[in-house]
């Protein structure tokens, strides 16, 4: 009594010391500031693609950035309701002062461009383009380009407030063409009466832009970005004058929210109907309210030990792994189970160290085939799959530990009674197991016709577009904010590297150049286009030619100017004097594209500029209306400093890479498994354990085909998971041919099916594949299983 007495002070300390040092780990990184959150953001499922690592963090970036970018359309019948609504919406946006939900909005306004004015003013002897600072070098150069400057001053859409300093008219006419690149590569839109618009359909469409901050995208956070536009956008629709308003959602961020709350909503429903239903095939089998409690109560504690050792090892949690950890409920549940059908039914096992000593092969087999196919998910090269691996590994450990090590502490009912079903199982009937040889070969049979017909179906591939849809009022407002704005990009780009600002410019104005040879070749008269950073601001040796160029206009223009306005010659004297001394004093003072230029532009062209990441700088070149990629990727394979990426092409090639390596450690986890087998089992034990998984993968992939579902990253990490499961219940009739064993096999299938099921039904793809491969891999199994068994 005292040796059995001292073996579960044992396995006690053993449950204590691991979830004690976990918890502890978690309290002691938080109390040293770490601090831990939930990712919602769909897009960070995503692997990285297969580019170098410094184009690829700094994609990464680029990804964070555009991922917060939203764009609202306000539409109205005309500008001027249009614009009220608009700026009554812009109001209400920005009383988040302390910046907690949006990073930046804008709604162009005069006070906007009075700083877009300032900037042209101030940097005006720098931002001609280079055809127009080469032309200043010859004589018809310097005269046309006086005409046009005459013109801008005197035609009625110039402006002569800043004349005394720009006698060129040089910030005037460079500012009409900076706003008119910003315009033509950016959307359809204009401006006008201070805001930026376009007209369609007899319909006046008002644009605002803006950015989430970190926090304000995150759904889990009360200051939702884009709860509150919602919020706001319905307060303005309250008011009567603004009942022909509607609101146009286009972006990243209202997808991101609305696939997140529907994730959100379905764990929710998920773990609540898959708690509650088995908790009453607890109550029905057991009638008894201590393997309830008890099983719910290590279901529960799995949960959280998995949790916080995601947290400890990631310091954040994808709420997608939460979604797969749902599955714990029916996995962590099928040792509480054999524990306690032995505990309510079994007449012969007296105390519950007999229980564990009766149970523990079976069980740590069963504990080691699933865990081990977890370690082999860790080393893929994939943040998700690595938080599901140890999410699931650590659940499950804790749930076997709480049976070995705690539920023994359980008193035997002093007196046991018979579980449903049992007499079922104890039949015996003649010639029953021809008849279980024939079923079984009937399965086979049926899966092979099903493999046949189904063949052309199967195959590895993952469609990023099929992994969310977009439906409903969102889909409706994208269609119509892409048609309204006309941006004609493909999703595709060109990411840029330098060692500084100025040679990303430089190594983007090559790149732009082969790009003007494409479209003049093969797109003239198109809307083929680009958008670029150096379309704005120029690079250090084309600021350096516009300067140098303005020179020559001194003594060409002044005399004019000079005459115009009828300075005497003492004037004239200082005039020339001054504008001279402004302009060599300027002299070296070049545009930083950080810096310098106002924030109306930056918001515009933020999306086209990533900026240092870990030393080096890079940049976005954005192709629009150009549909040859193959073109597109032959640019960029001849130059070292830029990369082409179609994020939805790489990702689906990364995931196929992904999944192939997900089929190697399935190979990989059998050999492994047979391996240990032989040290438990004879030949002919291990065939039939073997045999189990070959049908049971078979089963997934015909299935799957018949289903039209690919062999892709999510239906693959559930064939390798049903690959465990299914071993353990090979193992577990392995074990023990009772009738107690056949009810605990039946009740760990029932209660991993309502799990894996309920998944099944989801309405988000990934997560559907999933528990599609599950569920037909868990019901083959568990039929093969009772089959084949002894």
């Amino acid at each position: 009594m005292k040796q059995n007495t001292l073996k579960n002070n044992k396995f006690q300390a053993l449950w204590i010391a691991i979830h004690g040092l976990v918890f502890l780990a978690l309290g002691i990184m938080f109390l040293c500031g770490i601090r831990y959150k939930i990712n919602t953001n769909l897009f960070d499922i995503l692997p990285k693609t297969n580019a170098s690592r410094d184009v690829s963090k700094a994609d990464g970036v680029m990804g964070s950035k555009t991922g917060r970018v939203f764009i609202v359309l306000v539409k109205g019948p005309d500008l001027v309701s249009a614009k009220k609504a608009a700026c009554d919406f812009n109001s209400l946006l920005e009383e988040d002062s302390n910046k907690t939900c949006f990073e930046k909005i804008s709604l162009l306004m005069d006070n906007n461009m009075t700083e877009v004015s300032d900037y042209f003013l101030k940097n005006r002897y720098f931002l001609l383009n280079e055809a127009q600072a080469e032309s200043l070098y010859t004589n018809n150069g310097v005269h046309n380009f006086i005409d046009d400057s005459l013109m801008t001053i005197y035609s009625s859409f110039g402006s002569i407030r800043n004349l005394e300093e720009d006698p060129f008219a040089l910030s005037e006419m460079e500012l009409m063409e900076g706003l008119g690149k910003l315009m033509e590569n950016g959307t359809s839109m204009s401006m006008l009466d201070g805001v930026l618009c376009t007209y369609k359909d007899d319909n006046c469409y008002v644009m605002l832009r803006g950015s989430l901050t970190p926090e304000g995208a995150s759904i889990t956070n009360k200051n939702s970005g884009v709860k509150k536009i919602y919020e706001c956008a319905a307060k303005v629709k309250e008011s009567p004058e603004n009942s022909e308003i509607e609101f146009i959602y286009s972006g990243v961020p209202f997808h991101s929210y609305e696939s997140s709350s529907s994730a959100q909503k379905e764990i929710t429903i998920i773990s609540v109907v898959s708690m509650i239903l088995i908790i009453l095939l607890c109550i029905y089998f057991f009638r008894n309210g201590l393997p309830v409690i008890s099983s719910v109560g290590a279901i529960t504690l799995s949960a959280v030990f998995a949790l916080s050792c995601v947290l400890c090892v990631f310091k954040e949690i994808h709420i997608l792994t939460f979604v797969f950890g749902t599955t714990l409920i029916g996995t962590c549940l099928d040792y509480s189970v054999h524990y306690f059908v032995r505990w309510k039914g079994d007449m012969e096992l007296n105390s519950g160290v007999e229980i564990r000593k009766h149970l523990f092969k079976g069980i740590t087999l069963s504990l080691i085939s699933t865990e081990l196919c977890y370690i082999l998910l860790c080393f893929a090269p994939f943040a998700l799959l690595k938080q599901v691996a140890v999410f699931s590994f650590s659940g499950i450990l804790s749930s076997y530990l709480t049976v070995i090590c705690m539920y023994p502490l359980f008193k035997n009912p002093k007196v046991k009674k018979e579980i449903p079903l049992t007499k079922l199982f104890n039949a015996k009937k003649t010639g029953h197991k021809n008849i279980k040889k024939l079923i079984f070969a009937g399965i086979v049979t049926a899966l092979a016709v099903v493999f046949v017909f189904a063949r052309k179906n199967i195959r590895i591939e993952n469609d990023l577009k099929s992994f969310y849809t977009m439906k409903g009022d969102l889909l409706k407002s994208e269609i119509e904010a892409n048609t309204v704005l006309n941006s004609g990009s493909s999703g595709w780009y060109f990411i840029v590297k330098g060692n500084s600002k100025d040679q990303v410019l430089e190594n983007e104005r090559k790149l732009c150049t082969k790009l003007d040879d494409f479209i003049e070749a093969n797109g003239k008269g198109t809307e083929m286009t680009y958008n670029s950073i150096s379309k704005y601001i120029p690079t250090k040796s084309i600021q350096e030619k516009s300067y140098k160029s303005i020179v020559n206009l001194f003594d060409e223009i002044l005399p004019q100017y000079i005459d115009v306005h009828r300075f005497d010659a003492r004037e004239a004297i200082e005039l020339k004097e001054k504008f001279i001394k402004d302009y060599k004093a300027q002299e070296g003072k070049y545009i930083d594209l950080e810096n310098d230029i106002p924030e109306f532009m930056k918001d515009a062209i933020s999306n086209l500029w990533i900026g240092e990441v870990d030393g080096e700088w890079f940049s976005v070149v954005m192709p629009m209306h150009i549909t040859d990629e193959a073109e597109c990727r032959q640019i960029a394979a001849n130059d070292e400093n830029v990369f082409f990426v179609n994020k939805v092409k790489d990702v689906g090639t990364e995931l196929n890479s992904l999944t192939k390596l997900m089929l190697l450690f399935l190979a990989i986890a059998f050999v492994a498994m047979i391996i240990i087998m032989f040290f438990f089992y004879k030949f002919k034990k291990v065939l039939k354990i073997i045999l189990i998984p070959l049908v049971t993968v078979f089963a997934c992939v015909s299935v799957l085909g018949a289903f039209n579902v690919p062999l892709g990253f999510f239906s693959v990490t559930g064939i390798i998971l049903v690959f465990g499961l299914s071993i353990d219940y090979i193992i577990y009739a392995m074990e023990s041919s009772e009738a107690q064993n056949s009810i605990a096999i039946l009740l760990s299938f029932i209660s991993s099916a309502i799990s894996f099921g309920a998944l099944a039904l989801s309405s988000f793809a990934p997560v559907y594949m999933f528990g599609l491969a599950v569920f037909v891999g868990l019901t083959t199994a568990v039929l093969c299983t009772m089959l084949v068994k002894e």
